[in-house]
């Protein structure tokens, strides 16, 4: 996803020291890895079926066309 190699960590975390300071660091640091924790146990838990949500999508396309309340066809 992102193309980072060391040196580009390694200034990234420079920045961050200077900027946030060494007190601020660790808790930051520790707040960061805390919500990543719970954003990957939150996709852990919500299984999504992509099949399932374009069948759904896919059938209300149908029944609108079936019904004749197609949009494109006003003018």
């Amino acid at each position: 996803m992102f193309n980072l190699g060391a040196p580009e960590i390694v200034a990234i975390l420079v920045i961050a020291l200077i900027v946030l300071g060494p007190k601020r660091l660790p808790e930051v640091g520790k707040s960061l890895g805390k919500a990543a924790s719970e954003f990957r146990q939150a996709l852990a838990s919500t299984p999504i079926n992509h099949h399932q949500s374009l069948g759904e999508s896919e059938g209300h396309e149908d029944e609108e066309a079936e019904n004749g309340s197609d949009s494109s066809r006003l003018s």
